[in-house]
């Protein structure tokens, strides 16, 4: 069994950018920033077999570069418990395409559709004990927050190891985006 996501990979200048976000929120568990990402699909755990399946799925996506902006941080959560702290990514025309392609591609290989909604973003933290006030404060202290344009070039199947120091992502594969 192997744990997989989808995902656009973040040059280390934005990684960089990123990290000087992190800091100052009691309860937050960093993301470290070899692990920024923009998550274009969660797989979860599948068999090797079903992995070579997406693989090849994935390798007949033909879609074309473009661009992202990150702009203001924001949660998720429940209205009395925060789970994660994030910074929004701009929904854009390129990037919900390419997303659309990936979850029809994973579903042609059995995989169960994405029940949830399609949220751009990259995960800075996650909560132990966030509270709602503290997190939004948290965040509007950093609303003014940009970076962009970003340039995308390819995505990657990546898989993830959970560890006591936090999950370990690792590039399996890499699939390029056209002109």
């Amino acid at each position: 069994m192997i744990r997989l996501f989808v995902a656009l990979p973040l040059p280390v200048e934005t990684r960089n950018h990123l990290q000087m976000l992190t800091g100052g929120l009691p309860g937050a568990k960093w993301v470290s920033p070899e692990n920024f990402h923009l998550t274009l699909r969660f797989v979860g755990e599948v068999e090797n077999g079903q992995a070579d399946d997406i693989d090849l799925a994935l390798s007949r996506i033909d879609a074309p570069g473009f661009s992202i902006n990150l702009e203001g941080l924001d949660w998720f959560g429940t209205r009395t418990r925060v789970s994660t702290v994030v910074v929004r990514a701009e929904r854009c025309e390129p990037l919900m395409h390419l997303q659309r392609k990936i979850e029809s591609a994973l579903v042609r290989t059995g995989l169960e559709p994405e029940e949830r909604k399609f949220s751009p973003h990259i995960t800075l933290a996650r909560m132990r004990a966030g509270r709602p006030a503290e997190v939004q404060a948290y965040c509007d202290e950093r609303a003014m927050f940009k970076d962009g344009p970003i340039d995308m070039d390819r995505f990657v199947l990546c898989s993830s190891f959970l560890s006591q120091s936090g999950a370990i992502h690792q590039p399996e594969r890499e699939y390029t985006l056209g002109a």
